[in-house]
C-alpha cells in the first residue's frame, strides 16, 4: 500500500515516481532546516537535529508529516510501500517517528547510470556531482538501515525481469522481515 497522493509523470519520468508527496515535502522541511537540499550538502544532515527542530517548531511538521505519520503507523495500511530517495539521508529521524520498524528494500543502481540521469534531468549538473550524490546516498543508506531488515535488489534485476523480481523481494520480506503478505500475490 503506497497511500497517496502520489507524484506523478513528468518529462524524465514518464510513468510516475510513485513517491508520497506528504513524505516528500516533510523530507524537504527536515533538511531545509539544516541549509540542505537533495543535491546539496546531504552528508551534514543531522537526524537528532531535526527531531529537535520538530520539538521545537522550527520546522513545519503538522501540514506533511502528521499525514505521512498517520499513514505509515496506521495498521491497516500493512504492508505498507514508502519510495523517496531522500530516506536514504533522514530515515533515522522517521524511525523515532514510527511505530514499528519498517523492513528495508534496498535497491542498487550503477553509479554511472543515476549521474547520467541527474545530468539529464538537471540543469548545469555535472557527472562528477552525481557520482559524488550516489556515493553520498548509498552510504546514509547503509549507515542508517544498519540493524533494520533489508531485502537487496538492483535496478538491473527490477528492469530484466519485473514479475519475478518482485515477487522475490515480496517473498523475502515475508519470510525473511517478517512483512506481513500483500492483499494479493504478482502472477506471471
Amino acid at each position: 500500500n503506497v497511500g497517496g497522493p502520489l507524484i506523478g509523470s513528468a518529462f524524465d519520468n514518464e510513468k510516475g515516481f510513485f513517491e508520497r508527496i506528504d513524505v516528500v515535502l516533510q523530507n524537504d522541511e527536515f533538511m531545509k532546516a539544516q541549509r540542505i537540499w537533495w543535491a546539496a550538502n546531504v552528508i551534514s544532515y543531522d537526524w537528532e537535529q531535526a527531531l529537535r527542530d520538530k520539538e521545537e517548531g522550527k520546522i513545519d511538521f503538522i501540514k506533511n508529516g502528521v499525514s505521512a505519520l498517520n499513514f505509515l503507523n496506521n495498521p491497516k495500511n500493512a504492508p505498507w510501500l514508502q519510495k523517496d530517495p531522500r530516506m536514504c539521508i533522514t530515515l533515522k529521524t522517521w524511525l523515532k517517528l514510527l511505530n514499528s520498524e519498517p523492513a528495508v528494500v534496498f535497491t542498487y543502481r550503477h553509479p554511472l547510470e543515476v549521474a547520467m540521469s541527474l545530468k539529464h534531468r538537471e540543469k548545469n549538473f555535472s557527472l562528477e556531482r552525481g557520482l559524488r550524490l550516489w556515493i553520498v546516498y548509498n552510504m546514509r543508506a547503509i549507515q542508517n538501515s544498519k540493524g533494520l531488515c533489508i531485502v537487496y535488489s538492483s535496478n538491473e534485476a527490477v528492469l530484466a525481469d519485473p514479475i519475478n523480481e518482485i515477487q522475490r523481494i515480496s517473498d523475502e520480506l515475508t519470510t525473511k522481515c517478517n512483512v506481513p503478505e500483500p492483499p494479493y500475490r504478482v502472477k506471471g
